[in-house]
């Protein structure tokens, strides 16, 4: 059932929980249209059990399901999201940020679902102008806080989209985004870390500094991925005894063990300032693959003359990521899961990934 509200600019779409769950029986998507933008629930995505516990009745047909889609935010939001573009200092808003609902209502109880078990999908059909412009999607929290999500801008029946993929509701706006980091210009990883930087995946760390051959933590990579998969970092970091609460990455951290992007070294432990090894990081972007519904192929290693050396723990996740093609090795066959990854690798393995999953295009080689 579709609603127009008395805004021009919003679009309120109606259905049922009922109707939530008889399509999720069907594993089938919700598709809203809403003028140049489409958005794609997937019903199964949906914790419709939560809603309900929450609600005065057992019926799931008498609980309206309510989908909105503001296609040009209001003037707050607008306000908000060009402080936030502005910040970012490099970055320009290419089109009006959009903004996205979903709640449940009943018997005076509102429930706003705000996060979902799977990747929801919005496109947005532009112009071939804004195409070559769009660098990422960006979500902005009321707070003003920023967080890039996956963004793949391609071309279907003769027309350019941006689709947006998201595993949160909020306010969407698509930026143009261009960094270079100077001391990465002419070595091997340049054109992932421009990417990686423009699209706000890899921060620098300062002073437009990339550092790609620095070792980095379990930490830093657990943000790093938590950035990638467009998660906000909001996580409660100490379920591990050794993430103090002010930590700057105690909200990553908690976020991605939410997500089961992280478990943990052990005793409630997840030793963050200590560097991660390769096969740590391989075991991480195996998970990470999951959340993204990427299934890649499983590898062997008898091309590597160090294989022997990956951890029976890892073994899985590294023939994964070397049958994916994530993983490719150092020098003459050598994997090295035991060495660090540096931020360089990262950018690059994280890049793969995304882009191997359908979340993002290829802006880089």
């Amino acid at each position: 059932m579709y609603v127009p509200s008395h805004a021009s600019n919003v679009s309120e779409t109606i259905f049922t929980v009922k109707n939530v769950n008889d399509l999720a029986a069907r594993n089938m998507t919700l598709i809203i249209q809403d003028k140049n933008i489409s958005y794609h629930i997937r019903a199964r995505s949906v914790d419709t059990e939560a809603i309900m516990a929450q609600m005065d009745t057992n019926d799931p047909a008498e609980v309206p399901f309510i989908v909105t889609i503001t296609s040009n935010a209001d003037e707050r939001t607008r306000g908000i999201v060009d402080t936030a573009v502005t910040a970012i200092g490099t970055a320009e808003r290419v089109l009006p940020p959009m903004q996205f609902t979903v709640t449940a209502r009943y018997g005076g109880k509102t429930v706003d679902i705000t996060e979902f078990l799977r990747f929801l999908t919005r496109n947005v059909e532009i112009t071939e102008q804004q195409a070559r412009s769009i660098t990422t999607a960006i979500v902005v929290e009321p707070d003003g806080t920023i967080r890039h999500v996956p963004t793949n801008v391609h071309t279907s029946g003769g027309k350019w989209y941006a689709s947006i993929f998201s595993l949160t509701n909020s306010a969407y706006a698509l930026i143009s985004n261009e960094v270079t980091f100077p001391d990465a210009t002419g070595r091997w990883y340049a054109s992932a870390a421009n990417e990686a930087g423009s699209r706000r995946i890899v921060i620098g760390i300062g002073n437009n500094v990339f550092a790609g051959d620095r070792d980095i933590t379990r930490a830093e990579f657990a943000a790093i991925l938590v950035n990638a998969m467009g998660l906000p970092a909001n996580g409660n970091g100490t379920v591990f005894t050794d993430v103090p609460a002010n930590a700057w990455y105690a909200g990553a951290v908690g976020k991605a063990y939410e997500y089961g992007l992280v478990l943990g070294i052990g005793n409630n432990e997840f030793a963050p300032t200590i560097q991660i090894t390769r096969e740590e990081a391989m075991l991480m972007i195996r998970r990470a693959a999951r959340l993204a519904e990427f299934e890649g192929a499983t590898g062997n290693l008898n091309a590597f003359t160090d294989a022997r050396n990956v951890s029976s723990w890892a073994l899985e996740a590294a023939q994964w990521n070397v049958g994916s093609g994530l993983i490719i090795g150092e020098g003459d066959r050598i994997l090295a899961p035991k060495d660090n990854i540096t931020r360089a690798e990262t950018a690059m393995v994280v890049l793969r990934l995304l882009r191997a999953a359908g979340l993002v295009d290829n802006r880089s080689n």
